[in-house]
């Protein structure tokens, strides 16, 4: 048994098929089952019954996830503690990252890291996505921080955190009644900022609402300029639906764009961090969309000719235990 075999299993396993491991391994499918049917025939047992939807582990599956969660275990405390025999105590990272996540991801992890390393100091660019990655494959950032990978043989990508897009209505919509934002006031976003993304599988428990966006076709929708992807997708979803959207407002950012939504001035789309981590002290109305499921995943980016140092892998591993854990609000 290696790393990389208990990287695949559980892997698929934590997203319930072969497709989408593959997608968050960067593997093609049929290599990473080639893959498994080899570690199968080796082991002398199937790891997975195929026949179900999302897979289910046999139980030989069983004893092997366990086991390998225990090896991942150690193999992290023994880097953890050889790690601490060689921190610098001071030293300097350089962060490209969108306005958005230097404003509301970014704080609660740099609060957490500077706790431990108070003399290290930290500068956060602020930059579009190509300018990011350019940044970082000229040295001018140690890495950078983005919800849309680009394929680049010269970039390392790690996967921090999924989630989906939701679309964001008013509280006024004629669609939205008493019960639905009372429901999200008291169960929905409480229970999405009290989630455990270290052990989260969909579909979520009191999650939010679905909805049509055919259903909105004729309603006015706000987009945001700064945040290409949701541009594109919103623009992809409305060409795949038929329909011309009444575009009424365009915004620089995502808080700009909620805050048009709260007031009436139209719908809009935004990343399911907003609830998660924003603290409005109201919310528009947020649904999912019955037409998109799709995950997506808040990554790190950095040049793999510049292999992080222990301060900044340091670093990177705080943004994920604290990204990944319940928010304190």
């Amino acid at each position: 048994m290696n790393t990389k075999q208990i990287e695949y299993v559980m892997a698929i396993w934590k997203c319930g098929g072969f497709s989408q491991a593959s997608k968050e391994l960067f593997i093609s499918q049929p290599s990473l089952s080639q893959y498994i049917l080899n570690l199968e025939k080796q082991l002398g047992a199937t790891l997975f019954d195929r026949k179900t939807s999302p897979l289910q582990l046999t139980d030989a599956g069983r004893i092997y996830v366990k086991y390998a969660t225990q090896i991942l275990d150690c193999y992290k405390k023994i880097e953890q503690e050889i790690r601490g025999l060689s921190y610098t105590t001071s030293g300097h990272i350089s962060i490209g990252a969108s306005t958005y996540v230097a404003q509301h991801l970014l704080p609660p992890v740099i609060s957490e890291f500077k706790k431990k390393f108070t003399n290290v100091s930290i500068s956060v660019k602020e930059m579009l996505h190509e300018h990011r990655q350019q940044a970082a494959l000229k040295g001018e950032t140690d890495f950078f921080f983005t919800f849309r990978p680009i394929k680049d043989t010269r970039i390392e990508y790690l996967h921090i955190l999924p989630e989906r897009i939701l679309l964001a209505l008013p509280p006024t919509h004629r669609l939205v009644n008493p019960e639905t934002l009372q429901y999200q006031e008291e169960i929905a976003i409480p229970a999405l900022r009290l989630r455990d993304y270290h052990e989260a599988t969909l579909p979520f428990e009191n999650d939010f609402p679905s909805i049509s966006l055919y259903e909105l076709r004729d309603d006015a929708f706000v987009v945001t300029r700064s945040e290409g992807q949701l541009r594109n997708l919103a623009m992809e979803l409305f060409n795949q639906l038929g329909f011309e959207p009444k575009i009424v407002l365009e915004s620089k950012g995502i808080d700009v764009a909620c805050a048009m939504a709260l007031k009436g001035v139209g719908i809009t789309f935004i990343p399911e961090t907003t609830p998660r981590f924003v603290n409005f002290k109201r919310h528009p109305i947020y649904y999912r969309i019955q037409e998109y499921d799709n995950i997506r995943y808040f990554c790190v980016g950095y040049n793999k000719a510049r292999q992080l140092s222990l301060l900044r892998d340091e670093f990177v591993n705080t943004t994920v235990r604290i990204l990944k854990s319940p928010v304190l609000v």
